[in-house]
């Protein structure tokens, strides 16, 4: 035997049987709590059965589509070439800051150690770029 308000709630949606209708009719003139339940679930059942949804065409298709290319967009070659640009910048302007400092304290700036050969002599160098 379910009690008033489980019945309430299964014949929104469902047939009661004859003595289930009666036990709830029973509940229902003897409780006003039961009756402004029933008037709520009523409304909701109204306002929830009027909602449509649109249906659209392919949708498992295009957010599997629109995954595919957020893919594309986000691999490691692709966020290498465009972080690039700017981690380039970004050294060149500290090398050129360095260098100012380096030369406007007076010390003298020069081209084979900012290169980073300092003293090697040619035949080092040949058998450098040889191996």
């Amino acid at each position: 035997m379910k009690n008033a308000l489980e019945l309430l709630i299964y014949s929104l949606d469902n047939k009661l049987s004859k003595e289930e209708q009666q036990q709830l009719d029973t509940a229902l003139n003897s409780s006003a709590e039961l009756r402004v339940e029933q008037k709520k679930y009523l409304m909701l059942k109204n306002v929830v059965s009027n909602i449509t949804f649109p249906k659209a065409e392919n949708f498992t298709e295009n957010i599997l589509n629109k995954i595919k290319d957020k893919k594309a967009k986000n691999n490691f070659s692709n966020n290498i070439i465009q972080l690039f640009p700017k981690v380039a910048i970004a050294a060149s302007f500290l090398l050129f800051i360095t260098w100012s400092i380096i030369y406007f304290t007076g010390d003298n700036i020069v081209i084979n150690d900012l290169v980073g050969v300092g003293e090697l002599s040619p035949d080092e160098a040949y058998s450098l770029l040889s191996f």
